[in-house]
Order: structure tokens, then C-alpha cells, then sequence
């Protein structure tokens, strides 16, 4: 993996006794959504009511008071509504509100494929604008629904958003934006419920996704040792000339185990060179030298030439000063056809010296060989929880595609929606002008294997080293499942 060059990189609620006496920061788009994996358990539908507030801004309390979710839940049918009797309203005459609600269910463990936001909403004492809804799973946004104009009588609006793969429905939000133009009067929502379509069962298996019908590899390291039919491992001393990414790393066999269902690749320091023969972990400062070393895993022959898709079920440690674990998939290729799709880098600092969110990772497409030519602005997030447990990076390559593309996506759970991070082709920055789309189809027709590693970086011209003077004991890689599919 060529690791030279680093890629760049509630207000108060009011109670209103009555409604004659009163007059009346919505968050950027998410990033692209696709479906997820094909489910085939079976289905069960269930409706959701309002059960908790989650945030608000410029929203008051009409015909009670707070929470909010208690004067909404009304049923789940617009007959039900009553239509003044309770509701949440936009403050008078300000511009912009918004009122996010969370709902809890049981009855659809296993997540939601379809959901229907239903709701009302009117304008009232002069009030005139727009109402609008945003699907959430916990912090990632599914979705936007259609801009509704709103009257002087109640509107009945059910904005679907389909192709989902929530992991669990009790992470649904939906966020009401009401947007006033007049300088009086407020916007009112009186009801709002959620029809859920989902699984009976969660997702508890990586598999193909929409689109890829044939997996090719799959590894779940299920056993007590690594499958030698599968993998390689990579076992070297550093080598000054083989670039960043090798200067400061001995590759050592002994730093991968598979267990508990999981390989495992570790990095350690080391008082006394532990290559080629093993010495002692040291986690503490080392009197004279510190050693350091990692794991480098390469999969046995390429798969899906062409077209196809990689994923990786795994849990990236949280990030050190020098640690660089990494995901990745390259061709059989070593010259100008060369090509390179890194699922996910990360790394403790950017700029140098400066902790980097450990939320955010890399996603990195090479191309061509002398030189090797890097896309730019890689890096992608921030996706909670990142580091702390297991999530799904895939990416996808289509050679026959105009222009020839790698998509690259990421999944906080196996059962949650895709997000689309990143799409790489000839004109993406760093390869517009200098990689040809010929030149990028040429690379991406070939067979890919899988690599996993954990590096270990020295000081340089993006990033510090580990830290001499500080405990260096990084939690492993763990990686729950590989696979490799085609259309």
C-alpha cells in the first residue's frame, strides 16, 4: 500500500392556554444514500407515535404544555387529529423553527425498509410559509421529504422514504421544518406518526449488497487460526527505501491471531529488534532504541475484474500518534496499470501535530506507477462512534461504466444504510488532468485482492511519529468479515 504521500485532506417551550392570545437551525444534507444489503426475512409493519423530544428551536407548546411529543401523539390516522385542540407551533413571526421527535418501537426489532412521515400542518394568524421533513437514523440523515406549502386549513402530508436498511427502528427521528415568511403569525403541526415496513430479525451477516448477486471470497474467521488458503501474511523488516509506510514498521506474523469469531492484528514497541526473531513487548519508553511493529495481510488471488465490490466488516483501533491501520484493495498490476482503492486509512493528526477527529477517516484512490498518482481531499466524516465499534466500508468498481468509477461507501452497522463517501473517476481532484479515464478503466478491468495492515509511520512531512516518551499500546484491528462480490 503506498503510504509516501498522505492524501490532503432547546430554546424554552411555551404553554399556551389558548390560541387567540399568541402569535406565532435546520442541519446541511447528508451525504448520498443507496440500499443496502438484499434482505430476505421476512417483513412485519407496525406504526410509530412521538414518544420523546429530541431538540427544537423557535417552538412553542399549543393547547398544553411541555413535551412537545405529548401534544402530537394523537394516533395514527388524520381522523384521529385534533386539529387545534394541541400542537407544536413555530414562535410568532419568526423565520426559521424546527422540532426533531424521537419515536420507540418494539414491534420491528429489526430495523425499517420503508417508512411513511405522516403529519399536518397550517398557518395561522397571518403565518405564511412552507413545512418540510427530515428522516433520521439516530445522527445520520436518510432523507428529505417534498417542501409543502402550507394554508390557512390543515394539510395531510405522508412524504415516503423508501429503499432503507435501518438497523433499529427505535433510532428513527424526524425533524419538522417550519419556515415563515411573513413577519406575523406562526406554523402549526397538530399530529405525526410513522408507518414502518422492517425485518422480523436484524442483520447479523455481511453480505452482498443490492445489485451484487455472486460472492466470490468470504472469510468470517470463524476458526482458531487463519485460513492459509485465504491470506498471506506479509512477514519483513523495515526497508528505508520502500517509503513511508515501511520505514519504521516490522511486519511480524506474530502480531495476527484470529479469535472470538474476529482476526485480530495487533502493533507493538519493542526494547530489542523483534525481527526476524521475536522479542518482548514494551509498551513503556525503551533506555535506547524503540522498535516498532505491525501486520501486513494479502489475500490469495484476485477476484472481479471488471466490476465488482469489496467490504469489510472491522473495528479500527482509535488512533496514536504514529499508528496507520488500513483496509485497502489493489490490482495484480505493479507498472502503469497499477491501481489501489483504500477503503479506510486513519491516523492520530491533521495537520501534523494536531489530533484529527477520530471520527473521520481517509478514503483514497492510486493510479499508475512512476509516478504513482493520488486523488486529493479524501477525507470523509465525521461518523460517530467510529473507532469505539464495528461499522462496514465497502467499495464498489465498475471498468465499463462512462466514466470508469470506484465508489466508496460507508454502513455504521451491518444492517444500516449505505452512505456514499466518496465517488472516484478520472476527473476527481488530484487525478483531473493527469489520470486519463482510459488509463483508470485499464486499472479498475483487472482482479482485486484484499489487504489488511497495521503500519506504524515515522515522523514526516504530514505526520508525527509515535511518541518516544509516552506509552505506545494501541488497541488491535479487528475485522469481523471480508467479502468479494460481482454482479
Amino acid at each position: 500500500m503506498n503510504r509516501a504521500l498522505r492524501p490532503l485532506r432547546l430554546l424554552p417551550v411555551f404553554s399556551l392556554a389558548y390560541l387567540a392570545a399568541c402569535q406565532g437551525t435546520p442541519s446541511e444534507e447528508g451525504n448520498g444514500v443507496e440500499t443496502g444489503e438484499t434482505v430476505t426475512s421476512a417483513l412485519v409493519s407496525s406504526s410509530l407515535s412521538p414518544t420523546r423530544d429530541e431538540a427544537m428551536s423557535g417552538i412553542w407548546a399549543g393547547g398544553g404544555s411541555a413535551p412537545i411529543h405529548g401534544l402530537m401523539d394523537d394516533g395514527v390516522s388524520f381522523a384521529a387529529s385534533d386539529r387545534g385542540g394541541s400542537f407544536a407551533r413555530s414562535a410568532p413571526a419568526r423565520a426559521s423553527s424546527s422540532l426533531t421527535l424521537g419515536y420507540q418501537d418494539s414491534a420491528v426489532p429489526g430495523g425499517a425498509s420503508n417508512v411513511v412521515v405522516n403529519y399536518d400542518g397550517w398557518a395561522i394568524n397571518g403565518g405564511t410559509g412552507t413545512l418540510r421533513v427530515k428522516l433520521y437514523e439516530g445522527a445520520t440523515l436518510l432523507g428529505t421529504g417534498p417542501l409543502h406549502v402550507l394554508g390557512t386549513t390543515p394539510g395531510n402530508f405522508s412524504d415516503t422514504f423508501a429503499n432503507l436498511d435501518v438497523a433499529d427502528a427505535g433510532l428513527l427521528r424526524t425533524e419538522l421544518l417550519f419556515e415563515n415568511s411573513a413577519a406575523a403569525g406562526s406554523l402549526v403541526s397538530s399530529i405525526i406518526w410513522l408507518d414502518v415496513t422492517g425485518r422480523a430479525s436484524p442483520v447479523t451477516t455481511l453480505e452482498c449488497p443490492a445489485g451484487f448477486t455472486r460472492e466470490l471470497f468470504r472469510d468470517d474467521f470463524d476458526g482458531s487460526a487463519l485460513d492459509a488458503t485465504k491470506w498471506d501474511v506479509i512477514q519483513g523488516n523495515n526497508n528505508p527505501s520502500g517509503g513511508a509506510f515501511t520505514q519504521l514498521t516490522k511486519m511480524l506474523r506474530a502480531n495476527v491471531k484470529v479469535e472470538g469469531g474476529r482476526l485480530k492484528v495487533s502493533s507493538k514497541r519493542h526494547c530489542v529488534d523483534p525481527y526476524p526473531n521475536i522479542t518482548p513487548e514494551n509498551p513503556a519508553r525503551c533506555a535506547g532504541t524503540n522498535y516498532y511493529s505491525g501486520a501486513w495481510l494479502k489475500g490469495k488471488g484476485t477476484f472481479a475484474p471488471g466490476k465488482g465490490l469489496m467490504a469489510f466488516h472491522a473495528k479500527m483501533p482509535p488512533p496514536m500518534p504514529g499508528t496507520f491501520p488500513a483496509l485497502w484493495a489493489r490490482n495484480s498490476f505493479g507498472d502503469a496499470r497499477y491501481g489501489e482503492l483504500d477503503l479506510i486509512e486513519t491516523w492520530w493528526d491533521s495537520p501534523k501535530g494536531t489530533a484529527n477527529d477520530p471520527n473521520r477517516f481517509s478514503a483514497t484512490t492510486h493510479v499508475g506507477s512512476s509516478p504513482m498518482i493520488h486523488t486529493s481531499n479524501n477525507e470523509v466524516g465525521p461518523f460517530a462512534n467510529l473507532v469505539t465499534a464495528s461499522h462496514v466500508w465497502e467499495v464498489e468498481w465498475d471498468a465499463g461504466a462512462t466514466p470508469a468509477v470506484a465508489r466508496y461507501y460507508y454502513r455504521d452497522s451491518l444492517g444500516s444504510t449505505r452512505i456514499l463517501v466518496r465517488t472516484a473517476t478520472y476527473q476527481t481532484s488530484g487525478f483531473n488532468g493527469r489520470v486519463t479515464d482510459a488509463a483508470f478503466r485499464t486499472a479498475l478491468a483487472d482482479g482485486w485482492r484484499p489487504y489488511i495492515d497495521f503500519a506504524v509511520q515515522p515522523e514526516g512531512t504530514w505526520n508525527v511519529g509515535p511518541d518516544t516518551a509516552a506509552v505506545y499500546d494501541p488497541q488491535d484491528l479487528e475485522v469481523d468479515s471480508v467479502i468479494i462480490c460481482a454482479p
